[in-house]
């Protein structure tokens, strides 16, 4: 199963936690793009700005489309993923494809703060080993399944793909639907090296609702993962795809997970990490 069926909760100091997404936070660029990685390392992702064709996008709506696929699978990669400055909503249109993988390579992460919509149900896989900061209005819509990590690497199969270097080729294995659970995930700590990461970005989430109708699962890492003011959902409707037995799990995972005001809402949740510290925080099946 990809989520345990009981919260594993050891209560202990956010306070560190705390001040690592307070310092991040602090750290903000002051732009606001999407701009897809072009040249040796890009995987085809092309963007519309407004209906136009553009090489990046800064203001209203944003389309994604392009990307390479393979099977039901397509892979999108990033050098910025930012909406905060203009940004309305960004649409993913990937048609009958059945899971989105996205690798963000800025070391700064990502910041969404408006709703990132899919198609048809698709599950997004989002791969920001930076960090993902989701404020506001931020949200997604239109997902079947949503992960949420700043581990480098997503097992497709045999395969690893890695959101920093990875080219799928036309194997076989690049086709088959990736399975929404930690164990897929791992952390390349050259690959981090490499791009100026030190380690795996921390997550937070403020004053926003992500609501998913299959299963969710949002991973830190050996960082921090916050919840301010948020609520998450899980299992609303839908079909369980490949590898997964049921609907309805939320599991959230990080070196230390805190939560303020918030509430999870699922039938099945779990929190694994080294402290936990849940404040005015209600978790619902």
């Amino acid at each position: 199963m990809p989520y345990p069926c009981q919260s594993l909760l050891r209560l202990g100091s956010g306070l560190g936690a705390t001040l690592l997404a307070s310092v991040w936070l602090a750290g903000l660029p002051a732009h606001a793009d999407l701009v897809p990685t072009t040249g040796l390392r890009s995987l085809g992702t092309s963007l519309r700005m407004n209906g136009l064709q553009a090489p990046g996008c800064s203001a209203g709506l944003c389309q994604v489309n392009g990307g390479t696929s393979r099977g039901t699978n397509l892979f999108h990669r990033f050098e910025q993923f930012d909406t905060r400055n203009g940004i309305t909503r960004v649409d993913f249109l990937n048609g009958l494809q059945r899971a989105v993988i996205v690798g963000v390579t800025s070391p700064s992460g990502s910041f969404i703060t408006v709703p990132v919509t899919g198609q048809n149900g698709a599950g997004l896989f989002f791969l920001s080993p930076g960090g993902i900061s989701i404020t506001g209005a931020g949200s997604f819509t239109g997902w079947g399944n949503l992960v949420l990590t700043t581990k480098t690497n997503l097992a497709i199969g045999t395969n690893q793909f890695n959101a920093f270097t990875t080219l799928p080729d036309s194997s076989p294995a690049w086709s088959a639907e990736p399975v929404v659970s930690s164990s897929s995930l791992s952390t390349d700590p050259q690959s981090l090296s490499n791009n100026g990461l030190n380690g795996n970005g921390p997550i937070s989430v403020a004053g926003s609702l992500i609501s998913i109708d299959r299963n969710l699962l949002i991973d830190s890492g050996d960082n921090t993962l916050s919840l301010q003011n948020a609520s998450l959902g899980a299992g609303l409707a839908g079909t369980p795809g490949i590898g997964e037995t049921s609907n309805g799990g939320a599991s959230l995972r990080g070196r230390t997970i805190t939560a303020t005001d918030s509430s999870i809402t699922a039938l099945r949740t779990g929190l694994e990490a080294t402290d936990i510290a849940l404040t005015r925080t209600t978790i619902q099946a």
